[in-house]
């Protein structure tokens, strides 16, 4: 039995893009149904009916356009401290009903979709992180197996019903963890001279360490007080403000090298503030 883009993007809620794991096509046949899609868009708008007015705008006044994502990345985190890794992804367009995203291989990872109130409201940007199961548990190559690099597609319909489509490619160039110089894990520190540094990580198989992040999390504080900041990959050292810092009290601190494909790894420690 023939499968046809009308019959993709009708499946299952009425407006997937792909066929689910089961029955799986052949993934240049997704693909030229997605081109299908996104080359006629009124196609997909007439399978998935939807509300006549957006926002006070009535559809039938202008065809339905395919834009991009204002925002649409994936990376992977590891942790070398405490020996785990999750998934990142982050999206950002102006009043999206739902969200799909699919990996390499096509298959469907991630749906959201609002309901009520923030259905007819719209929503805008979204981040979240996968688990982060020790390697004891879920072994880095394992991870990497199920989330194989290449690029995923990122899809969705705004309030004004046009159709939202972008890619974003996941590699593999994972950096090692920074080697902390100081403060070292449990030390006493000085609130008013205290300097963050770590050796220089060297460029993973494939990629090249473009910055660090350092991030130093007040534990004494509620709310915690948190201080962040950037620096290209020619820095390796940093002086904690001193405004930021108080006395007689426990910090935590990260820094994370982070690749050009947007991957990062962190190491952390802990350190106290004198009297």
């Amino acid at each position: 039995m023939k499968t046809s883009a009308t019959d993709i993007i009708t499946r299952g809620s009425g407006h997937d893009f792909a066929p689910r794991r089961r029955g799986l096509l052949p993934r240049a046949a997704v693909a030229a149904s997605l081109g299908i899609l996104l080359a006629l868009p009124g196609l997909w708008l007439a399978a998935a009916p939807s509300p006549t007015r957006a926002n006070g705008e009535d559809r039938a006044t202008r065809p339905p356009r395919t834009i991009p994502f204002a925002k649409a990345q994936v990376r992977i985190e590891v942790n070398a401290t405490d020996g785990d890794s999750g998934l990142h992804m982050l999206l950002d367009a102006e009043g999206w009903r739902f969200v799909k995203i699919y990996d390499p291989n096509w298959r469907l990872i991630f749906e959201v979709e609002g309901s009520g109130g923030v259905r007819k409201t719209g929503l805008t940007e979204l981040f979240f992180e996968s688990a982060e199961p020790g390697f004891d548990e879920l072994p880095l190559d394992e991870f990497l197996r199920r989330f194989p690099a290449g690029e995923y597609r990122f899809l969705g319909k705004t309030l004004k019903g046009d159709i939202l489509f972008s890619r974003a490619t996941l590699t593999h160039a994972l950096p090692a963890g920074p080697v902390l110089l100081s403060p070292a894990d449990g030390s006493v520190q000085n609130p008013n001279n205290t300097v963050v540094s770590w050796a220089p990580v060297a460029n993973p198989p494939g990629g090249r360490i473009v910055r660090y992040e350092v991030i130093v999390v007040d534990e004494s504080s509620d709310p915690k007080r948190t201080f962040s900041a950037v620096v290209p990959a020619t820095v390796t050292s940093m002086t904690i403000p001193a405004a930021f810092l108080l006395p007689d009290s426990e910090y935590k601190y990260e820094v994370l090298a982070i690749d050009e494909g947007g991957n990062q790894t962190l190491s952390e420690a802990g350190f106290r503030t004198a009297p």
